[in-house]
């Protein structure tokens, strides 16, 4: 055997042995189940949906709140006080309102109420969230 064709020969068994070796990779990693929390984001959904068929008009389409000018509705996302408050607190004042808000949760399940308080807490930050005091949307 000639040398070209000794090293054409290494050659192309190098290449069968390292092809191997990525489809045995790849199949091992094929093996592995990757979990996904879908809860999570059926709740965002929910909780988008709620807020801006019943939130958006008041508290703005991003939370930043005063959407009209004749109700003070205080921003909820993040720039004001509401990460200051826990999540019982906020869940009751859906549900049985308070000083200028309405209860527009009045009617709304328990999930309902939680979802779309998940859905306003993604708007804060990481440093907010950790300080509030509540688990909804984590």
């Amino acid at each position: 055997m000639k040398d070209y064709q000794r090293n054409l020969l290494g050659f192309t068994l190098l290449l069968v042995l390292s092809g191997g070796a990525l489809l045995y990779s790849n199949r091992s990693q094929a093996k592995r189940t990757v979990k996904i929390d879908t809860s999570q984001n059926v709740q965002l959904a929910l909780g988008e949906t709620i807020y801006k068929s019943n939130c958006i008009a008041c508290h703005g389409e991003d939370g930043s709140g005063y959407a009209q000018p004749d109700i003070p509705a205080p921003a909820i996302n993040g720039t004001e006080h509401a990460w200051h408050h826990p999540d019982e607190q906020i869940l009751a004042l859906l549900q049985q309102g308070g000083n200028l808000m309405p209860a527009v949760g009045a009617n709304w399940s328990n999930e309902e109420r939680e979802a779309v308080w998940a859905y306003v807490k993604q708007w804060w930050s990481p440093q907010q969230r950790k300080a509030q005091s509540g688990t909804i949307g984590e």
